[in-house]
């Protein structure tokens, strides 16, 4: 885990200021107005995030060798997040997996924290990667990756589910993480847990829709459900638009 990313940012503002009243020395007044300058203008620049720290504790797992429960990387990101009614951007966050948690941290203390999901609406990850808060009613609670976002729509919803293998010389922790899949057409979610339960949803247009897929190059469903997933939601809106 690397350290705050907050901190770069003061010592930023504290060293730039502090190199340019050196050429003072000998006025120690003007030294120490722009230390508290460069303090106040770091206070303003980020105080408008204050509303966004409001959540519960959250302890960092620690990982005994490379596992862990995060999405991705267990270094902080940067992203945005859609949080109680106001965006917050260019903030640092951790997406915990095993439990569904979207972690922050905060600039006061560099404390963790967990966001109250109720006021997470959505937030974005480094490559646009857009995540949503249980985006129909038919679905469970939690969080989904947008993957397409038309009049269809199809989501990924992804876990992580801690394992614990005992050796003879040790507990070893692991991660088994699963990515399933929705999608949601003519007003109805469906989990995807097969390509031939998938192409059924097209009915008759389910040699179309494989064609669609398939134009400019092989997509197996295997190797790659998320693009084939995205493509027949892609299919779906262009042929009600185009019958």
């Amino acid at each position: 885990m690397k350290r705050s990313p907050f901190l770069p940012f003061v010592l930023f503002w504290l060293l730039a200021q502090t190199a340019f009243a050196q050429s003072f020395k000998n006025d120690t007044t003007f030294i120490t107005a722009a230390v508290n300058s460069a303090v106040k203008n770091y206070n303003n620049a980020i105080q408008g995030q204050a509303q966004l720290y409001n959540g519960s504790d959250y302890a960092l797992y620690l990982s005994l060798k490379e596992e862990h429960p995060y999405f991705g990387t267990d270094d902080w990101v940067f992203g945005s997040v859609y949080y109680d009614g106001y965006l917050y951007e260019n903030v640092p966050l951790l997406y915990d997996l095993s439990s569904d948690q979207l972690i922050t941290e905060t600039y006061y203390s560099s404390s963790v924290m967990k966001l109250t999901k109720d006021k997470v609406r959505s937030f974005t990850l480094p490559d646009q990667r857009v995540f949503v808060n249980r985006p129909d009613t038919s679905l469970s609670p939690g969080y989904y990756e947008v993957l397409y976002n038309g009049k269809t729509r199809a989501y990924a919803r992804h876990i992580k589910i801690l394992q614990e293998t005992l050796t003879a010389q040790e507990i070893v922790h692991e991660f088994d993480e699963k990515t399933r899949y929705y999608i949601c057409l003519n007003n109805q979610c469906h989990a995807i847990k097969s390509k031939g339960a998938l192409l059924k949803l097209f009915g008759n247009q389910k040699r179309e829709a494989v064609q669609y897929v398939r134009q400019g190059k092989k997509l197996p469903y295997r190797k790659n459900r998320r693009e084939y997933i995205t493509r027949l939601a892609e299919f779906h809106d262009r042929s009600q638009t185009n019958p």
